[in-house]
């Protein structure tokens, strides 16, 4: 094959594959990144339907299928079908398409369901949404000019709550044009990124002796795991609330729908930073819910460690780009995001669910500023959070809080409306308060909410 020639494949060439024996893709053992993500896959949910797009005839499939769930797979090469249910020893029947689309191949209690045909010419009617999607073989082995069509089949068979595990590779193309095709990053994103969360879980040198004989070495071949979900949001607003799915706040970073996002230092913060400081130098900084805001620099200049946790990653690359400061992303342990850091390891952001940072993640911390991110929380996790930043305090933690009041007959929220009796529910057993400041911050820019007075309150809490 001539240098940077690709080959197109269709479902002919698969079955070809598949009548020679020409199936090294084929894995005679579970998925190892499939075993380690499943969980993710799952989300903790029972006997959901989970999609195989040109499974072969993988394990992955019998795996879920003895974890209880139904498992839907769509694949051109019969062979392959017929041979999965004969090696792992599973009584099935088969059954003709309407007009000819193909075959239906079912075990018998019905939670193997392998359609043999084109996958351009499945689609919903055949067998409604899915619940997750395990990918691994599928996407990269589409040809680039059929990608497109690939992302919108893919999304039309996904229900709100689909959870979509994404294998990809990554290698010199110029050494090897494929397939399987390399994937890249930035092509993984601009097919998905548009109309998915994206997460990054895993990142590996998966080279093996077979990858040699591609002309590969060991500099050039990874593999790119990715867990992404659709954007489920029917409303959006510079008002996104912080709910437990995040889906509104990323749409909002996405969308550049931003209006709680401040150009300047926060003027509350430039008020009693030498409260919350307390005549420290290099302390530890937490800032919830943090987003892209301009606080986090104006803190490092001063010398200190900032630590930010928020879940659009959009917030952070646009933070770093915009204040010129170089930085590394890598995976969390378990999958549970990423972590972006400065060159000089003193501003560190958590790219995760906030509910599930906690001080294993990287400690406690000797101050926390708070802005944005209480009055964004969903009333009924307030106690929670509370509970959260509680755990992340230093026995020398000042908490510096910044809080809205205003008339919530008027205007539900978010921001949310948090009175002075309600920090001493969340905080009050634990924590000592220290009203700092009432101000009201009224503009022109609030009437849209119905209210016609916003005032903030500051407030120091301490450790008792």
């Amino acid at each position: 094959m001539a240098e940077n020639q690709f080959t197109e494949v269709s479902p002919e060439f698969w079955q070809k594959r598949w009548e020679e024996r020409k199936i090294g893709f084929h894995r005679s053992h579970v998925d190892s990144l499939l075993e380690k993500h499943l969980d993710k896959l799952v989300d903790g949910r029972q006997n959901i339907k989970v999609f195989f797009p040109l499974c072969g005839k993988t394990l992955d499939m019998k795996c879920l299928w003895e974890h209880g769930h139904t498992v839907v797979g769509v694949e051109a090469a019969r062979p392959a079908l017929e041979e999965f249910f004969e090696e792992q020893s599973i009584k099935y029947t088969a059954s003709d398409l309407p007009d000819g689309l193909g075959s239906l191949l079912t075990s018998e209690d019905g939670r193997i369901k392998l359609y043999c045909c084109d996958l351009f010419k499945f689609n919903s009617d055949l067998e409604g949404s899915m619940n997750a999607v395990w990918d691994r073989g599928s996407l990269v082995a589409i040809n680039r000019e059929d990608r497109q069509r690939y992302v919108k089949l893919i999304t039309s068979l996904l229900a709100p709550d689909c959870r979509y595990l994404v294998e990809t590779l990554e290698f010199d193309e110029t050494k090897f044009p494929g397939p399987p095709f390399c994937v890249s990053e930035q092509q993984f994103y601009d097919l998905f990124g548009e109309k998915f969360n994206i997460m990054k879980l895993d990142r590996k040198d998966s080279l093996e002796e077979k990858h040699r004989s591609w002309g590969l070495d060991k500099n050039s071949h990874a593999l790119d795991l990715n867990i992404i979900q659709l954007h489920i949001c029917t409303h959006l607003s510079s008002t996104a609330r912080m709910s437990d799915s995040g889906c509104d706040w990323i749409k909002a970073w996405e969308t550049n729908d931003i209006g709680f996002h401040q150009q300047n230092v926060n003027q509350g913060l430039l008020s009693h930073a030498d409260q919350m400081i307390n005549g420290r130098e290099n302390i530890k900084i937490f800032l919830p819910l943090c987003g892209k805001t301009v606080d986090m620099k104006w803190l490092w200049d001063k010398g200190h460690t900032v630590v930010g946790v928020d879940i659009a990653r959009k917030a952070f690359e646009d933070f770093f780009k915009e204040q010129t400061i170089s930085y590394s992303v890598r995976p969390l342990p378990n999958g549970e995001g990423e972590i972006f850091t400065s060159d000089d390891n003193k501003i560190k952001l958590y790219c995760c669910d906030l509910f599930k940072f906690n001080s294993s993640f990287d400690g406690q911390y000797e101050a926390i500023w708070d802005r944005g991110s209480l009055v964004a929380i969903d009333k009924s996790d307030r106690h929670r959070y509370a509970e959260l930043m509680k755990s992340l305090m230093t026995k020398d933690c000042r908490y510096l809080l910044e809080t809205l009041e205003y008339d919530e007959t008027k205007f539900k929220g978010p921001p949310y409306f948090i009175s002075q009796q309600n920090i001493k529910e969340f905080f009050g057993n634990t924590l000592q308060m220290c009203f700092l400041e009432n101000k009201e911050i009224f503009s022109e820019e609030f009437t849209k909410w119905g209210i016609d007075s916003l005032f903030i309150n500051m407030n120091l809490l301490s450790l008792k």
